[in-house]
């Protein structure tokens, strides 16, 4: 299951090709969601650990420049789906304000700085740089001995849903900047590069909080990734 939280923060930066200081802007976002990451193979008296994490397919939409993908995991053990689901209580740290559970999570942190351009007409904006990180996090299953076939076969289908679904709210995350930057640079010209800023910075604002309500909506609409697969229960 996935959720979402999110907030937002603006900070100060410059223009690089005008002849005033701009208003830059950050925007940070955690989504409750689902991911992976890297898996360290490891032993343990002797015996060796088996990681029963899929290979999973790289995302399909186009990256954003400067800002990058970043997949973490968290450990669990268990061979029963019981003691699975135990392990994922006690090891994610993902919960809603009411103190509900979640799998796994994304979170997103994004700055951006503006480009300048100064003319008769005034200052423009005419570029829009992003960076920052878009970070997604699933459970890792590893167990000290080999499990139930049937357990294997589950949790590959339960990861690869998991996968899945984040995928649609990384790609939101990016189908965002690329809307954000041509909202920019289609405003019209300002008496002052402040001014320019401040307008770009609104208008960066209301493409993610346009985003925020598209995530929430996919969300409501997938059961927070249940009807896709994306869940873990017991028999």
């Amino acid at each position: 299951m996935s959720l979402c939280q999110r907030s937002t923060q603006r900070d100060v930066d410059t223009g690089s090709a005008g002849t005033q200081p701009a208003d830059a802007g950050a925007v940070a976002a955690p989504w409750v969601m689902h991911a992976l990451g890297l898996v360290l193979c490891a032993s343990h008296a002797g015996c060796a650990v088996h990681h029963l994490d899929p290979p999973l397919p790289a995302r399909g939409a186009v990256a954003t420049p400067g800002v990058a993908d970043m997949h973490e995991t968290y450990t669990v053990r268990g061979r029963q789906p019981e003691s699975v689901r135990r392990a994922l209580n006690q090891r994610s740290t993902w919960r809603d304000a009411t103190g509900e559970r979640f799998d796994g999570g994304t979170t997103w942190s994004l700055r951006w700085r503006h480009t300048f351009e100064t003319s008769a007409e005034g200052c423009r904006i005419v570029g829009l740089a992003f960076s920052g990180t878009v970070t997604v996090t699933t459970p890792s299953l590893r167990t000290w001995h080999r499990t139930d076939p049937k357990l294997e076969n589950r949790w590959t289908a339960y990861l690869v849903a998991l996968w899945g679904h984040e995928q649609h709210h990384v790609d939101r995350v990016h189908a965002a900047i690329d809307e954000a930057r041509a909202a920019v640079v289609q405003l019209p010209a300002q008496s002052t590069c402040a001014a320019a800023g401040t307008a770009a910075n609104d208008a960066v604002q209301t493409v993610f909080a346009a985003m925020n309500i598209d995530q929430v909506a996919y969300d409501t609409a997938t059961h927070h990734g249940q009807l896709e697969g994306a869940f873990w229960d017991t028999p």
